[in-house]
This record gives C-alpha cells, structure tokens and sequence, in this order.
C-alpha cells in the first residue's frame, strides 16, 4: 500500500513520488522553515532555499522578510582561524561546526588545470571553484553557528583533497563561539 506525502499529497511508493530520507529533512530544517516531510515531487523549492542560504544568495522569491533578516544576522558572523582569543574577550564555547563541499573538477577545469601544469601556471578555473567552495563552507558553517545561538566560529581549519573520480573536497571544521564582548574582540571591524 503507498503512502501519501504529508506535504503535498502525493503518492509515495512504487510509482509515485520517493520520501525524501529524514536526515535531509532534518539537516534542510536547521536552514530553513520547511515541513517534516517531503517527497521528490514537492523538494524542489525547498532544495533552491537550502542552497540559496548556504551560497550567500538573496533569492527574493523563495525568502520570505523573516528568512532575510535571519540571513543577513548569519552573514554577520565572523569565522576566523585563531585557536584563542585575545585576553579580556568574554566567551562561551558552544560545539564544533563542520562542512564539506565536494564539486567535480570538470573537463575544462582539468584540460585548464593541465596546461597550467605543463607551462608552471596558474591554473584559474579550478582556483575559482575552490574559492566558491570555500564560501560555500563559510557560509554553512556561519548559518549552523547562528542556529547554536554564537556570534563567531573561531579555530577554523580548511582541509582540501581530491579523489580519483576528478572530484574535489572542501572540508571546513571549527568551534562555535558566543563572544559578550565582540566589538572590542574584533575592534568593530567588519567581516
């Protein structure tokens, strides 16, 4: 007997739509405001809203007034890689955040990356992808620090790796922290 999607109604089972595993659910629920349930057929907006935070994107249409002010707090917190602050800063320490981004290197970026291997080059495709990884995992990691109620992630490490499959990896860790004093611990400079 199929289920029925407790989203939009759709049959779920052998030829209707496919749930969406809980784990996606849950880690789309620490984002954002989405349902408990979803199926292939109904995700889809929800999926573009996910993404859009992780990226830094403001996408009007699918960000309602109350997502745009919690993104614009998320945006205001700092990730820094120093394991200590400075005497007098008056923190607390939360928990680890941690993301990875893994993105295919492609045919351009590899055919790039190999020229620039031959003539001792930069190689600027792949470079540029590594740096939207890098913001994706600041970003993550900026929007998982605000949903633990800190205002900055310090002792942030980058780890990058590659595989044999032309894919590479951005793994992102460091704590959360809520700084009282965050003016005076950052010299009211901005991120």
């Amino acid at each position: 007997m199929a289920s029925v999607c407790g989203n939009c109604g759709s049959a779920i089972g052998l030829f209707g739509a496919t749930a969406i595993p809980e784990v996606t659910v849950r880690k789309y629920k620490k984002l954002i405001s989405c349902p408990d349930e979803l199926c292939t057929k109904c995700h889809g907006s929800y999926t573009d809203a996910f993404n859009a935070v992780i990226e830094g994107e403001n996408k009007e249409s699918l960000m309602p007034e109350r997502a745009r002010e919690k993104e614009e707090l998320v945006s205001k917190i700092r990730v820094v890689s120093v394991h200590a602050l400075p005497l007098g800063a008056r923190y607390r320490l939360i928990d680890m955040v941690n993301f990875q981004s893994t993105l295919g290197t492609g045919l351009f970026s590899e055919f790039g990356s190999d020229i620039s291997n031959i003539f001792g080059t930069e190689a600027g495709m792949l470079n540029s992808k590594m740096d939207a990884s890098l913001k994706k995992c600041k970003n993550a990691m900026r929007a998982m620090a605000y949903e633990l109620g800190a205002n900055a992630v310090i002792g942030v490490n980058f780890d990058f790796s590659t595989n044999s499959k032309d894919a590479t990896t951005v793994a992102a860790q460091g704590t959360a922290v809520f700084i009282e004093n965050l003016d005076e611990v950052f010299l009211n400079t901005e991120s």
